[in-house]
C-alpha cells in the first residue's frame, strides 16, 4: 500500500458514490475505480496525472502526485474544492 492509495465517499445529487485510487510502487501503475468499476488506468512517470469523473452535477478530479521525492499521495477535488479522504 503506497500513500496514494485512497477512498473517497461522497454524495451527490442524493446518490452516494465511492471513488477509490490505488497505486503499485512495483510497476508505477494508477488504478481509479468509480463505484466500484474501473474508470482509468495509467502509470505516474515523473508527473502529476489527474482524472476527470462527470457526477450528476458535479466534477469530480482525481490527482496522484509526487508530494516528494519519496512518496506518492492521491488527492480528490469536487468542483473546485479538495475533498477529505481516509486511506483505502
Amino acid at each position: 500500500m503506497s500513500g496514494a492509495d485512497r477512498t473517497w465517499r461522497i454524495t451527490v445529487d442524493g446518490t452516494e458514490h465511492e471513488i477509490r485510487v490505488a497505486y503499485s510502487m512495483l510497476t508505477a501503475g494508477i488504478t481509479v475505480h468509480h463505484d466500484g468499476e474501473l474508470v482509468a488506468r495509467d502509470r505516474l512517470f515523473m508527473s502529476a496525472k489527474r482524472f476527470d469523473l462527470d457526477l450528476g452535477s458535479s466534477r469530480a478530479t482525481v490527482e496522484v502526485y509526487y508530494p516528494d521525492e519519496d512518496d506518492v499521495a492521491s488527492r480528490l477535488f469536487l468542483d473546485g474544492q479538495e475533498v477529505a479522504s481516509r486511506p483505502a
